[in-house]
């Protein structure tokens, strides 16, 4: 039973947080219960009317240049219909479990955000009339940070082969039916480019993060904290390389002290040599005395 279950639960694990994965099954889920919301209240299960969108937070630079600037936030939970939503939060699922874990939590958070602001920003300053919803600005804002980040070089070399040509490929292929009106392609655009934007400013601090240790270690290792071997008073902080495939345990090595070695004396230094003196035998007292019971 517990098998069948696994098997079942297969398809759902890019969906469940755990370490290193935590922000995207969030927005996911808050994606989710936001459609889950707008159903029950009534909102058209396939294809809403753009007005219950628009009701519900959606984006119209109408409304943004009234002052209405949180539209540009809550239209990216928004979508026009579950095969919209279903499509958007796969493809989230499938670049967050990638990207999240080698730049972390709060970057990818801040990246999301800023590159789906950035696309709002875009779609309402391009389009004129025009009710967009959705999350796929944002998601191509994290693909076009990981992109940056690849051509930057910010990852191992086997990392960007793997991944640059399934990039490039998801990009092409959506921007290739630009004469589709219901897509937002002004969106997608001011995602991807503020994506590649946000790639160049986190390229400073991103450290490669291993794909997979045994394939290749020259390329996938990641740097280990310094150990730490006691050698009497002097500390070292090398460490022998290991051998593939073994497991090294640091054992910590003491120097004996050298009891013989000539201490300073500058007692005799300053009064000349110290005559030995006798040593008085112990004086033996009384014994003690036991209370008999």
């Amino acid at each position: 039973m517990a098998l069948w279950l696994d098997t079942m639960m297969e398809p759902l694990a890019m969906f469940r947080p755990r370490r290193g994965f935590v922000a995207t099954p969030a927005i996911v889920c808050a994606n989710i219960a936001l459609w889950v919301i707008m159903v029950i209240s009534g909102v058209d299960f396939f294809d809403p009317e753009a007005e219950a969108l628009l009701q519900w937070g959606g984006n119209l630079d109408s409304r943004v240049r009234d002052g209405e600037v949180w539209r540009l936030f809550s239209s990216l939970f928004l979508h026009s219909g579950i095969i919209h939503l279903v499509m958007n939060m796969i493809t989230l699922a499938v670049i967050g479990l990638e990207l999240e874990r080698r730049i972390g939590t709060i970057l990818f958070s801040i990246a999301y955000l800023v590159t789906g602001i950035l696309a709002s920003i875009t779609s309402a300053m391009m389009n004129d009339g025009v009710v967009s919803v959705g999350a796929s600005g944002a998601v191509f804002g994290m693909f076009g940070t990981l992109l940056s980040l690849l051509l930057l070089n910010a990852f191992p070399r086997k990392v960007r082969k793997n991944l640059l040509a399934l990039i490039i490929a998801f990009i092409a292929a959506n921007f290739f039916d630009l004469a589709d009106q219901g897509v937002d392609h002004w969106a997608h655009f001011g995602g991807l480019s503020g994506g590649l934007l946000v790639g160049l400013f986190y390229r400073m601090g991103v450290r490669p993060t291993p794909d997979d240790p045994q394939e290749d270690p020259k390329l996938t290792q990641e740097p280990e904290p310094p150990q730490v071997i006691a050698t009497g008073i002097a500390a070292s902080t090398e460490t022998p390389e290991a051998p593939e495939g073994e497991v090294r345990e640091e054992e910590l090595q003491f120097e004996e002290p050298n009891l013989e070695a000539e201490l300073p004396k500058p007692l005799e230094s300053l009064i000349g040599p110290v005559p030995d003196l006798p040593i008085p035998p112990p004086v033996a007292g009384p014994e003690p005395k036991l209370d008999e019971p």
